[in-house]
């Protein structure tokens, strides 16, 4: 089998590169393990210009193991990054952070879900730091929103409006980047439904 060529990006500067010269066959590739060893080497920008450029020269089960890798180290990177203060009557056993972390705590913008079996039972949407909630909305199915400035899993009491609009604001930003994330990932349903959420969210700061 010929060498695939592609090109990739790396700090503004455009390289030509062949990437199966080095010892690995399709064969090799199509093992869990050396797949997940090869894919390792490479961050998810390189491999998407590798994959979008060499559609053709791919098999097909090329494209199944490799979603399931970065599936499976998503999962794994998610499953160690926590919120530490749940709001009340969270489940922890039952919550999952899906957002930017630092080390293994929930830092920056992001969503923090309670699931019930496979379903979604209310969520936080909005901005953590070392692992707190700081910033952003709690929604909760049929009791509306809780929006504003959070300290140990709980939203501050105060008069003034400013904190849960921007709170809001924050929640709208980290539904975007979450339906950015889905569609590169290429789930449209999910991206959709994130990017309707933002406008929702949008509109009540109006």
């Amino acid at each position: 089998m010929g060498c695939a060529v592609f090109h990739v990006c790396r700090r503004g500067r455009r390289r030509r590169q062949k990437h199966c010269c080095a010892a690995f066959t399709w064969l090799q590739l199509e093992t869990f393990g050396t797949l997940k060893g090869w894919l390792a080497g490479y961050s998810f920008r390189t491999l998407f210009n590798i994959v979008a450029m060499n559609r053709a020269s791919f098999p097909r089960s090329f494209f199944v193991l490799t979603a399931l890798v970065m599936a499976a180290a998503s999962q794994a990177s998610q499953a160690a990054c926590r919120v530490q203060s749940l709001p009340e009557g969270w489940a922890a056993d039952a919550v999952r952070w899906e957002g930017a972390c630092q080390g293994e705590k929930a830092d920056g913008l992001g969503i923090l879900k309670e699931l019930q079996g496979t379903s979604v039972k209310r969520m936080f949407l909005g901005r953590a730091s070392q692992g707190e909630m700081l910033l952003g909305v709690i929604e909760e199915p049929n009791q509306g929103f809780i929006a504003g400035h959070f300290q140990h899993g709980k939203v501050l009491a105060t008069d003034e409006r400013w904190p849960a609009i921007s709170g809001f604001e924050e929640a709208a930003k980290a539904a975007s980047e979450s339906a950015d994330r889905f569609d590169a990932a290429g789930n449209k349903a999910s991206a959709k439904f994130y990017r309707d959420k933002a406008v929702l969210l949008r509109q009540q700061m109006d």
